[in-house]
């Protein structure tokens, strides 16, 4: 196992959005050894639900910046553990996929749609509605997720009120956490709208920090600018946090990333500027 564990370690690709200036809230990580324990233990699952959740279904408010299609599973294992995606990822040559995905900024008062489909009206300091962006990436045929790296498209920023960065509902990053209010498995969250809507939401409250998946256990980094404020973004993975992801994402033939931002009452909300990211998804065909 030490021998596959190095070989992953030097093959494994950082999820890394490099930019110029460092700004807004940071969670710091260190890869430690011992973490590797950690990736799937019951001890560190989080008790709000006893699984992944599905998505909550596809609003009529959702801005669609690809068409997508419903996740296609593989006759290959529902979960790879992590040695088994380890074994897979190290032992066979990789292969690239190289995609631009694009979060377009949309007008002021077309973003939030408040009062349609799954959204609420109007009120001041609570959720109440939700701009659901999605660009996905299809997988060839047999081919094992391995992970992925991305590049930001260096441009200051600003949105409002919240935002949420998934990959298959797992929420990658976000500008606050609100974990407490989602399902968990060990330490990947999973977004469901029904569980944030017409929760409290205070700009000001800083006990909650800037969520960054793995961040707790010391295996990301992350960096996002206040709401409404300018600034650029940063996402980093640890090769274990990476290898973790690959194992639970392994026999799924679609990778949907989706761009949340949320509002309480303003035209202005549920709004950002325009993201872009450079993507190179890493996979085997054993």
């Amino acid at each position: 196992m030490k021998t596959i564990t190095q070989g992953i370690v030097c093959k494994t690709l950082l999820v890394s959005l490099p930019l110029l200036t460092a700004c807004g809230e940071t969670v710091n990580y260190e890869t430690q050894e011992e973490a590797r324990a950690m990736l799937d233990s019951p001890s560190s699952a989080t008790q709000a639900g006893t699984g992944d959740l599905e998505s909550d279904g596809v609003d009529p408010n959702r801005d669609v910046s690809q068409s997508t299609s419903s996740t296609t599973k593989r006759t290959l294992p529902e979960n790879l553990s992590p040695e088994e995606a380890l074994a897979l990822c190290s032992n066979t040559e990789q292969q690239t996929l190289k995609e631009k995905i694009v979060f377009p900024e949309l007008a002021a008062g077309r973003t939030c749609a408040f009062g349609s489909g799954d959204n609420l009206t109007r009120k001041d300091l609570f959720f109440r509605a939700q701009l659901r962006q999605e660009h996905s990436v299809q997988l060839p045929e047999g081919a094992v997720f391995c992970g992925f790296t991305l590049s930001h498209q260096a441009a200051a920023m600003r949105y409002d009120d919240e935002m949420f960065f998934l990959l298959n509902d797992r929420i990658l990053l976000s500008t606050k956490n609100y974990s407490d209010y989602f399902p968990a498995t060990g330490m990947f969250s999973s977004y469901a709208w029904p569980s944030l809507r017409d929760k409290p939401y205070n700009p000001s409250d800083t006990s909650r920090g800037l969520y960054c998946m793995g961040g707790a256990e010391g295996l990301s980094q992350c960096q996002l600018p206040p709401t409404e404020t300018s600034g650029q973004i940063q996402l980093k993975f640890s090769p274990e946090m990476t290898l973790a992801l690959a194992s639970r994402l392994a026999s799924e033939k679609t990778l949907s990333f989706s761009w949340i931002t949320t509002g309480d009452n303003d035209d202005s909300d549920c709004r950002h500027s325009e993201i872009s990211f450079n993507m190179d998804v890493h996979y085997i065909l054993p």
